[in-house]
């Protein structure tokens, strides 16, 4: 017995070389599906932050706030991540 096989504890010997090449595609397989299996579920994580909702009156051509029929102004919504800020040294100026 070689001493890789001995290692391993499996007979690869000439007579079972395709059983070994169908055992590394089938490992190499995995190893694809796994690393592929990461990089979708990492593409769908969702980003730290809080959404919050920001609104804005809708102006007319002439720059005048639309009114709603109850006399409020209308508004359109979107929302938006906001990220924490950090607070840091000041950057020292550079000489010049």
């Amino acid at each position: 017995m070689e001493f890789s096989t001995a290692i391993l504890g499996k007979d690869y010997s000439r007579k079972n070389s395709s059983y070994v090449s169908q055992e590394r595609n089938t490992k190499m397989k995995n190893i694809i599906f796994v690393a592929g299996l990461c990089l979708v579920l990492s593409g769908t994580a969702v980003a730290g932050g809080e959404v919050k909702e920001v609104c804005t009156n809708v102006k007319d051509a002439k720059g005048n706030v639309v009114k709603q029929a109850n006399g409020t102004p209308k508004q359109t919504c979107k929302k938006i991540k906001v990220h924490k800020k950090f607070e840091g040294e000041k950057v020292p100026e550079g000489k010049k």
